[in-house]
């Protein structure tokens, strides 16, 4: 692949893909949709109130999504390629799984990001970015990256995640006329459990109880939470 970007199809054909999904995969009174503009705020809210508070590198330090950070995720996701779970009878997002893509050019900048506890989340999981190369591991310049994967309470239990999961892979197998890797970065062990049973392959696991600053461990009160591991497809 020559070009930093993929060969994306038409909206309107992806829409339809959306609909070729959820005819394979029916949820009773819920809907995928792929992400639109008029659902962005409601996307950043969902990550505020849902995500963050139970993501356990977020949890550990106590990282609370404001305006700024909301912002950035706004711009993280313009492409709108995320994939979103409805639920038909209140119109809200209860799950959801963000997708954007990655070109091989552009460099990690954490200058954005004003809140120290998030740059620390960050430094953390990109601390072997360079060793963990997914554009020289598959011979690419673009690849998509799947950053949270989320259900809102009071739908959990369900297997919903594992729907979002595989709702995502049968979108990104269609989106564009590539078939493209997918990396992701995945800190608790039960959606770890969610992306090893469709397939991926773990490059890496950042243990807790190893990272450390000034000799002191930097995730605390972890629970059965053990690691990051960092996660590829090729699909």
């Amino acid at each position: 692949m020559s070009e930093e970007k993929f060969n994306v199809k038409p909206r309107e054909t992806l829409e339809q893909i959306m609909q070729d999904i959820n005819a394979a995969l029916p949820l009773d009174g819920l809907l995928f949709e792929l992400l639109s503009e008029g659902r962005m705020q409601a996307l950043v809210d969902f990550l505020a109130d849902y995500y963050f508070p139970d993501m356990p590198l977020s949890k550990s330090l106590g990282v609370v999504a404001d305006d700024s950070l909301k912002e950035i995720l706004k711009s993280r996701f313009s492409e709108h390629l995320s994939l979103i779970l409805i639920d038909e009878s209140s119109d809200e997002i209860i799950g959801i799984k963000t997708a954007l893509t990655l070109t091989r050019s552009v460099q990690l900048n954490t200058d954005e990001i004003k809140d120290e506890t998030m740059k620390t989340i960050w430094k953390f999981i990109y601390q072997k970015h360079n060793e963990m190369n997914v554009f020289k591991r598959f011979d690419v310049n673009v690849a998509i990256k799947f950053p949270h994967l989320g259900v809102r309470p009071d739908f959990r239990e369900r297997g919903l995640g594992f729907k979002l999961i595989e709702a995502a892979l049968m979108f990104f197998s269609q989106f564009a006329l590539e078939m493209p890797c997918i990396t992701v970065e995945v800190s608790s062990g039960h959606a770890q459990r969610i992306f090893e049973k469709y397939g991926f392959e773990t490059i890496h696991t950042f243990l807790y109880a190893d990272y450390k600053e000034n000799g002191e461990v930097v995730f605390k009160n972890m629970g059965e939470n053990v690691s990051t591991k960092v996660y590829v497809k090729q699909l």
